[in-house]
């Protein structure tokens, strides 16, 4: 589960940037950021919650396991 470490609002986030043992974005995780445009889930996430890439404006990839 994700809750200290969250990593910080930016162009690209990589699964290293999140912390180890990292199972689920939690709601709005990333909301608003209208910066990001890649993020690339760590292995071990298994859910995404509600809204957690709303307001992402100039997203354009994600990338994750296929449990997600």
């Amino acid at each position: 589960k994700l809750q200290e470490g969250i990593p910080t609002c930016k162009e690209v986030i990589t699964a290293e940037d999140f912390p180890a043992g990292t199972t689920e974005i939690p709601d709005h995780a990333f909301s608003g950021c209208s910066s990001l445009t890649s993020i690339s889930l760590p292995d071990g996430v298994t859910s995404i919650g509600e809204g957690a890439f709303s307001g992402c404006s100039s997203m354009i990839c994600i990338y994750g396991p296929r449990s997600v």
